[in-house]
């Protein structure tokens, strides 16, 4: 993620908010958005990454786990950020339940942040916007806004990456 992802992040979150981080890739920002005041819980999928984790960036809790299998008690998030795996790693057909599973975890005004490509690169697979738009509607989670990137630059269609906020509805 980008150093300008937590001033975005920041910008949605309440004064002291709680936030859900899932998925490689979000260690650093869990430790910049806790040095700003923000609880946050980060989600790995690996037992060896969470526990190494723990030991790394003691500021945040850290649990094993991913979007599919989560169950935290105390669920009213603020925030949840996916990593980009979170969300390009699973089928179509997965990612539905999977987003489902994380909207559960959010407040009533939660939002969820995910960044990832939604057209082909040459570094892996992409996601048209459209689906994931939808599959967020099916989890109902309603489309807030979308940037061109973590600095909140305007987006402009047919860009490499995206980051979208949705709402819980």
């Amino acid at each position: 993620m980008s150093a300008a992802a937590p001033t975005l992040l920041t910008g949605l979150l309440p004064r002291r908010g709680r936030v859900l981080l899932i998925g490689a890739g979000t260690e650093a920002l869990g430790v910049s958005l806790a040095l700003r005041g923000h609880h946050c819980v980060g989600v790995l999928p690996e037992p060896e990454a969470a526990a190494l984790a723990r030991v790394a960036e003691p500021l945040l809790r850290w649990v094993e786990g991913d979007a599919d299998s989560l169950l935290l008690p105390g669920r009213a998030f603020d925030l949840a950020v996916l990593g980009e795996e979170a969300v390009l790693a699973r089928s179509r057909r997965t990612l539905v339940p999977a987003l489902a599973r994380v909207a559960w975890h959010l407040g009533a005004s939660g939002r969820l942040a995910a960044g990832f490509a939604p057209t082909s690169t040459a570094y892996g697979d992409a996601l048209p916007l459209r689906d994931y738009d939808r599959a967020c509607a099916a989890a109902d989670l309603a489309y807030e806004a979308r940037y061109a990137d973590w600095s909140a630059a305007r987006f402009v269609a047919g860009r490499c990456f995206a980051v979208s906020v949705h709402r819980r509805r």
